[in-house]
């Protein structure tokens, strides 16, 4: 009887224990950029807000240089991204008044879940910037971009968000 109880107190405490622990990368990976980009607000050009996962240089061109012409220069200014061994991550996030103001944010992580990469956003994270935006006089938005390097064996090719070529 003793040990059922010592052991279910255990077990109790375990529980309540990891309840409080933050939330693990399922993959690692490393930050090029983390930062507002400056986007047109039309609706054929506004950034995609969700992960993206770029496999090859020439999809990532192709993407970039639709939404993120002097964001990709600045964020490979300093470490070439090899396609070879590394997939590019990117995350947009758009606040809901995008018209208004653009607030930034922090990722803790990534976790793949039902069949996709997402990133685990800090939830505590105190110190936002937020970027004022203005369509109506200056006719742009400043959403909020991650890229991230991850290594290509840490990406299941089963997942639903890499890039395909519309």
């Amino acid at each position: 009887m003793k040990k059922t109880v010592l052991f279910l107190l255990i077990s109790i405490f375990f529980f309540v224990g990891t309840l409080g622990c933050s939330p693990k990368s399922d993959v690692s990976y490393e930050i090029l950029f983390n930062g507002f980009v400056t986007s047109k607000p039309t609706i054929e050009d506004i950034l995609p807000y969700e992960t993206i996962i770029f496999e090859n240089e020439a999809d990532w061109n192709a993407f970039s240089n639709k939404y993120l012409p002097v964001t990709r220069s600045v964020a490979t200014m300093l470490k070439s991204i090899d396609f070879a061994k590394n997939d590019l991550i990117y995350t947009g996030s758009i606040s809901a008044k995008a018209d208004l103001y653009s607030v930034s944010s922090r990722i803790l992580g990534y976790k793949i879940e039902n069949n996709l990469l997402e990133p685990i956003w800090d939830t505590n994270f105190k110190d936002r910037i937020y970027a004022v935006n203005d369509i109506s006089e200056y006719q742009f938005i400043q959403p909020f971009v991650i890229l991230s390097l991850v290594k290509k064996s840490e990406i299941p090719n089963k997942l639903q968000n890499f890039y395909r070529p519309k």
